[in-house]
């Protein structure tokens, strides 16, 4: 055998210890003995008698394979996808990365912990498929942060077209993402949307590693991991932008979370924010946070974006404030005030006299929503006298919903100035978080109120009450209510307080309530085995009260109230003229409704029978 031969062994050649030898030896021959044979050492590409015509077949192969995908191609020609133009089905290409990308970008959303770039598969599909999408940067564009070499080469692909990237780095995946984020560096001046989750310090490292100017950027969104990344107090404060030369002048939309920050931040300096959503530190964080500046520079960086500014989020990231007395804290009046003419969402999360401060030197459309989170007991009086300022300059409040706290949940209040339409959005929604007895906090919330109440025709009491006792001094604040809606059942001395009678500046004397209808009525117990008490007999007396004093309610409707009898809605017809009852009995048997005394009533069990059988949301 030469140098550089390979040894071929064909299935048909013999072997002087195969079966093949053995049929020689039957024969009386080996197979030396067989003229002319020689035993095959060489592969056929590398005999020169095969080679030739073995390379004219495969060539003939190829042409063939050639015609067939030519004549597949011109088979999926004659499809309607096959003769839409180019330029179209490059539109269809990009919606569908757009739709891949932007349904994958919100926490929690499907594949937001993965990086799936399933929609690459359309340029596989064919022929037509593969050289349009080729064509089309912009198909390359929406992006996830992957391994380096695949991320260079979806780059290579976008060209010059904008970019929208979005990613998260953590201690897993680290290492295959970082050389990513230096080779995306290099694309800053391309980049539309930016959305990254890391740790502060890779954060921070970027953003003092941007030295390019961000020439199209419209949307950053920067969030940090507290639960797993590094501690705000050893973390320096780095601006989000280097410095002004590389400010995204075209920046709309900024969301920072958990990232220390600075009211004086140049990334602030441009007008044109139509959405700013930043948040500090989480309410049970004990870590320190930054000192993010003075109220006066958070004023002047709000005033800078008033005139575009459509929605507004911030969360403990309000400096410190002084109020005027430590024994009577009061806020000092406001010393400007700033119109913003475009915003439509507020939510603030702070303590209420900061909350209240912000908001007097703010001047708000009319149908602006406010969604404020109250962590701290003191300053109610001065939020709810910004809340009344608020709700005055439109409308007047039709409908109020307050929700009793449940787990987590704290109590909350919310109003509406018409008629509620589907996933309409509150005028306002106030959750006191820093209020742990509902007893206290509802009273209070009501008293403070000025005359915000007063035009209110529904009134919703959702989860249950309990153990809450001042129920009249909450029912004078609500003259004109003419519809009134519980979710659960009228706990403690709900009833005592609807029938404690009110008087007059002239001394009439009149019901709580005076312009109430209607009256509905969900998971209502009819009666409480465990106790052997009958709170139908307080509705009833109810019912009679009113018609005592000539304010009749008109109609009453019960749905899933427990312990419910014909016999009870029989007598209930003869006070009331309109009596809509759904005929669920539930509760005929006691031992699985009867609730524990011992228990404090609030219980899982009736909060989700509250929920599940009240009435629908507004």
């Amino acid at each position: 055998m030469n140098p550089g031969e390979t040894t071929w062994h064909s299935p048909f050649a013999f072997d002087s210890e195969g079966v093949n030898a053995g049929v020689w030896r039957s024969l009386g021959s080996t197979s030396a003995d067989v003229v002319g044979f020689e035993r095959p050492t060489k592969h056929p590409d590398n005999d020169p008698v095969l080679s030739h015509p073995r390379r004219e077949i495969e060539s003939d192969i190829g042409v063939y394979s050639r015609a067939i995908v030519d004549l597949r191609s011109r088979l999926n020609s004659l499809t309607y996808i096959g003769r839409l133009p180019p330029e179209l089905l490059s539109e269809i290409l990009v919606c569908v990365a757009m739709d891949a990308y932007f349904s994958t970008v919100r926490p929690g959303a499907p594949g937001y912990w993965y990086n799936r770039l399933s929609w690459i598969r359309l340029s596989y599909v064919c022929r037509l498929f593969r050289s349009v999408a080729l064509g089309t940067p912009r198909f390359w564009s929406y992006l996830r942060l992957v391994k380096s070499s695949a991320f260079q080469q979806l780059l290579a692909r976008s060209r010059s077209a904008p970019l929208y990237i979005t990613g998260h780095v953590n201690y897993s995946i680290g290492k295959d993402r970082l050389p990513a984020l230096v080779t995306l560096l290099q694309h800053s001046h391309r980049l539309r949307e930016f959305r990254i989750e890391a740790s502060c310090r890779l954060l921070q490292n970027l953003c003092s590693e941007i030295v390019s100017p961000l020439k199209v950027l419209e949307k950053l969104v920067l969030k940090t991991d507290e639960g797993y990344y590094g501690d705000f107090a050893t973390t320096t404060l780095v601006p989000v932008v280097a410095s002004i030369d590389v400010a995204p002048r075209r920046l709309r939309h900024l969301e920072l979370y958990g990232l220390p920050f600075s009211w004086s931040d140049p990334v602030l300096s441009f007008p044109c924010f139509t959405s700013l959503i930043i948040t500090g530190k989480s309410a049970t964080s004990r870590r320190h946070f930054f000192d993010v500046g003075t109220l006066a520079k958070l004023l002047t960086a709000l005033e800078g974006c008033a005139h575009c500014l459509e929605n507004l989020e911030l969360d403990e990231v309000f400096p410190p404030m002084a109020l005027t007395s430590p024994d009577n804290p009061s806020l000092p009046p406001p010393s400007r005030l700033t119109p913003f003419p475009s915003l439509k969402n507020v939510r603030f999360v702070s303590d209420s006299f900061r909350i209240a401060y912000v908001l007097n030197h703010m001047s708000l459309p009319p149908a602006t929503s406010l969604n404020l989170v109250a962590r701290n007991p003191a300053g109610i009086d001065e939020l709810m006298r910004t809340l009344w300022t608020h709700t005055s300059r439109g409308d007047p409040l039709a409908q109020v919903k307050f929700r009793a706290p449940s787990g987590p949940d704290p109590l909350t209040l919310y109003g509406w100035r018409g008629p509620i339409k589907s996933s309409q959005q509150p005028l306002f929604q106030v959750s006191f978080a820093g209020y742990t007895l509902v007893q206290n906090t509802l009273p209070d919330v009501v008293q403070h109120s000025q005359d915000i109440f007063a035009p209110v025709e529904t009134l919703r009491l959702s989860g249950g009450f309990f153990a809450l006792t001042k129920w009249a001094d909450i029912f004078v604040r609500f003259p004109s209510v003419r519809t009134l809606i519980l979710d659960e059942h009228a706990w403690s001395e709900f009833f005592t307080g609807l029938m404690t009678p009110l008087r007059a500046q002239n001394g009439a004397i009149y019901p709580p309530l005076p312009a109430l209808t209607t009256v509905k009525l969900a998971g209502f117990r009819f009666f409480l085995p465990q106790d052997n008490m009958y709170p139908f007999d307080e509705l009833l007396d109810w019912m009679i009260f009113r018609c005592n004093y000539g304010c009749p309610v008109d109609k009453i409707t019960l749905r899933s109230c427990r312990h419910a009898n014909h016999a009870d809605v029989q007598l209930l017809k003869g006070v009331v003229v309109d009596v809509d009852w759904d005929e669920e009995e539930l509760g005929d048997t006691t031992d699985e409704d009867a609730y524990d005394s011992d228990q404090w009533p609030g219980s899982s069990e009736d909060t989700y029978f509250g929920y599940r059988y009240g009435y629908g949301e507004y």
